[in-house]
């Protein structure tokens, strides 16, 4: 199934899989956990030694605002802390972000906003890749600190999400900035001298 099939899909049927107890069973905690990440790790720009892709729906209850993210392991290996790619549901499941953010549980706030400053002046203005705060995840504390937490978005809707090859090129475009800004960023390993 394709990336646009699968998200769409999710989109769908979250709400209504909601409303049930949570379970490894549901369509949509297979889709976010599973087949995502898994089509993620097919895309040759996402090398499997460098990248991880991780989804959640959350632990025990459904969440709000399920994520499906992509780590440069050289960076981060959780979403509770450092800065890595990451596509937001949004509460209503009428948007999708593709997002460029940190995490929000153990990064200080006054760091995720330093952070986010600086990935903003890396990036160039750019028709699809917005720098600004008008993204909307929804009204619950966990959709705000989400929102509070991305320096760069590219906002899809359910109703016009693009296909394959758009969602291909513009995760590609965000591994670029990823990289750009872990390049000047991450010390650089001393050599190795034997």
């Amino acid at each position: 199934m394709s990336l646009h099939d699968l998200f769409r899909q999710v989109m769908a049927i979250y709400e209504q899989e909601k409303r049930e107890k949570l379970s490894k069973e549901r369509r949509s905690f297979q889709l976010v956990t599973r087949a995502i990440p898994e089509a993620l790790k097919t895309l040759p720009f996402l090398p499997p030694d460098r990248y991880m892709a991780k989804g959640s729906v959350g632990q025990g209850v459904w969440t709000d605002v399920p994520w499906v993210a992509v780590m440069d392991q050289e960076v981060t290996d959780s979403t509770q802390r450092g800065y890595y790619i990451v596509y937001l549901f949004s509460e209503d499941r009428r948007r999708l972000y593709l997002t460029l953010a940190q995490g929000v549980t153990e990064t200080p706030r006054d760091e995720m906003e330093r952070v986010k400053r600086d990935i903003r002046q890396l990036i160039p203005a750019e028709e699809r890749v917005r720098t600004d705060d008008d993204i909307r995840l929804g009204e619950s504390k966990r959709a705000k600190d989400y929102e509070r937490s991305v320096a760069a978005y590219i906002a899809y809707s359910f109703d016009d999400l693009p296909s394959d090859e758009q969602l291909a090129r513009d995760l590609k475009t965000m591994i670029g900035y990823y990289r750009q800004y872990v390049e000047r960023t991450e010390p650089m390993a001393p050599p190795d001298f034997l």
